[in-house]
């Protein structure tokens, strides 16, 4: 299973974070508040977050499942990562947690 997943009602899954978000805001543009941003800096903002999530955070950047991405050192057994690799990726994904902080606060 791949992570970020939304599974649709019809069974069919979505995969990647950009997409899930930007069928979130099609799928309901007309229900509340919108789920965008109002302004072309507030989106692009936004776009970068996701690519630095997806980047820097969830990619593995290789289709061996040995290879595990940095959010991966929270859900994967012991088999596919030591104590040593788990810690560097934990200091990774709080490096990165906190870069999108930064951009988030502005």
């Amino acid at each position: 299973c791949k992570i970020p997943t939304l599974l649709l009602p019809d069974g069919s899954a979505l995969y990647e974070s950009r997409v899930i978000s930007a069928f979130l805001a099609d799928k309901y543009r007309d229900s509340g508040p919108s789920l965008l941003a109002e302004t072309p800096e507030a989106r692009a903002r936004a776009l970068l977050l996701n690519s630095i999530h997806d980047l820097y955070i969830a990619s593995p950047n290789s289709s061996d499942p040995a290879v595990t991405a940095n959010q991966g050192c929270g859900y994967k057994g012991v088999e596919l990562i030591d104590a040593p690799a788990r810690a560097a990726k934990l200091r990774e994904v709080a490096k990165q947690v906190g870069v999108l902080e930064g951009l988030v606060a502005g």
